[in-house]
């Protein structure tokens, strides 16, 4: 949502979508009417983010090639600057806008430092640690994660392997008043 509560970045599955863009980022006004493209490259764009300050969107696109991270200017995407490095999607903004989190190469959990002083620009990614999420389960599970607005806390959704799974029990022919008639376990 943007600043002035006007307008909401949204993820947008396209319904003449080619195997090299599947998704775009639009902006939808909040009081409706027509959403409108918000970045348009070769690729497909997701999770995009307002800064804190509102004056710039982080946003995941394939456009190299493969999911790396970008930032550009808002409202109108002016300019566009590659945070990540070998790979990159999920992206969150800390609550102070000077650092960028994302899901790196292998699950690693990244962060950037970033200034917004005038134009953008950002350090090099440091690790923080390795998340063992779960695989996504439908495309409109998003994100893996989410930070506290200091950046010290990290909610992770993750995969737990249990060691004994419990079985599945199938139940045919039942009826509403709980009269089974079989059932295979």
């Amino acid at each position: 949502m943007s600043l002035d509560d006007q307008q909401i970045l949204c993820t947008t599955w396209l319904s003449q979508a080619s195997s090299d863009r599947a998704t775009a980022l639009i902006l939808v006004p909040e009081s409706g009417g027509q959403p409108k493209s918000f970045v348009e490259t070769r690729g497909s764009e997701r999770t995009g983010q307002i800064s804190p300050d509102g004056r710039w969107v982080v946003y995941a696109s394939t456009e190299s090639g493969d999911w790396e991270i970008y930032v550009t200017t808002f409202p109108g995407a002016a300019g566009k600057w590659q945070v990540s490095r070998g790979g990159g999607t999920e992206p969150h903004w800390r609550g102070d806008g000077k650092e960028l989190y994302f899901i790196g190469e292998s699950g690693m959990l990244m962060a950037a430092t970033v200034s917004t002083e005038g134009s953008f620009s950002s350090g090099t990614p440091a690790p923080l640690f390795q998340l063992h999420g779960r695989p996504h389960v439908s495309s409109t599970d998003q994100y893996t994660y989410d930070v506290t607005k200091d950046g010290q806390r990290f909610l992770v959704n993750r995969f737990v392997k249990t060691d004994r799974p419990t079985p599945l029990t199938i139940v045919l022919n039942a009826t509403a008043s709980g009269n089974t008639i079989g059932a295979a376990r």
